[in-house]
């Protein structure tokens, strides 16, 4: 992460200081992995091979998140880093969430279908015909080992990280989700909330390189190239990432509860995204859609 030099908060009476300002080192950067994955896709879908220069290295990528879930464990000293266990009422409360943005999620796309292309409504409405079978994957998975809660990213995704011209990645803007009060953003998660953030990043960044394609260059294989690709980029990612955290404890132990927790923090990022473009930026919402669709069906990260 870039060096911290310095910042500016801003404390009145009891409540919790804030930080108005900081700052930090410069870091040399060839822009960010989120413009360079969407161009290496890109690359990829019109039948290229992808070269050095707009290659990302989804393992070693992989590798720096797990770097830095252990240094935001590390700080066990101090009350507002040290790491805690969830505990069944937090899955209990996240499971709730998910439901109630389900739920919202749903009533906006039938809201919306008159405002949306053809495409897209095709789209949304085979999402509200498997409604149900999306909510039956929002269970709360039975807790068979000590899943700790830390620090995390909070918004994490390709846009935050840059990339470095000796091939490496620098983390930036810790801040959290935005639209968040600060006591959710400086709340402790299961680390593998930022982890499901990335993989949604992949599916986003592919998403995007197939819609930049010319109609000359589109073809319906080209939609089956794009899902591995994200495929492929997350595989890679988690490789790196479950290797770095080989032998720590900021992770659970038993694969099978630490794959459940992944594929509901895949789901509820999806749910989130479905909001977001929904109500900001609706000619995406194509992508969110086509990805819980799938997950409606059990496809599992």
């Amino acid at each position: 992460v870039p060096q911290m030099v310095g910042a500016l908060h801003y404390a009145l009476g009891d409540a919790m200081p804030m930080t108005l300002a900081q700052v930090q080192g410069w870091v040399a950067n060839e822009g960010d992995a989120w413009q360079r994955t969407v161009t290496h896709f890109a690359s990829m879908l019109r039948g290229g091979h992808g070269n050095a220069e707009t290659a990302t290295d989804f393992t070693l990528l992989g590798r720096r998140t797990g770097e830095l879930h252990l240094a935001l464990a590390s700080a066990t000293d101090d009350p507002a880093f040290a790491p805690e266990e969830m505990t069944k009422a937090d899955l209990v409360s996240l499971v709730q969430q998910m439901h109630d943005r389900l739920d919202k999620s749903l009533q906006v796309l039938r809201n919306q279908l008159p405002n949306l292309n053809e495409t897209d409504r095709d789209l949304s409405r085979k999402l509200l015909s498997n409604s149900n079978l999306l909510r039956k994957r929002i269970q709360v998975p039975e807790l068979s080992a000590t899943v700790p809660k830390i620090r995390v990213h909070g918004d994490y995704h390709l846009g935050q990280v840059l990339c470095t011209p000796d091939g490496d990645f620098v983390i930036v803007d810790f801040e959290g989700e935005p639209a968040r009060p600060l006591a959710e953003r400086r709340a402790k998660h299961c680390p593998l909330k930022d982890v499901a953030g990335m993989l949604r990043s992949f599916d986003y960044a592919a998403q995007a390189a197939l819609r930049g394609l010319a109609a000359s260059v589109f073809e319906a294989s080209a939609i089956s190239t794009a899902e591995r690709l994200a495929n492929q980029a997350s595989r890679q990612y988690l490789n790196g990432y479950y290797a770095a955290l080989d032998s720590a404890t900021v992770l659970p132990r038993d694969v099978n509860l630490r794959n459940q927790l992944l594929n509901l923090f895949v789901l509820d990022k999806a749910l989130y995204e479905l909001l977001y473009e929904a109500n900001n930026r609706p000619d995406w919402i194509a992508i969110p859609l086509t990805g819980l669709i799938r997950y409606a069906s059990g496809l599992q990260v």
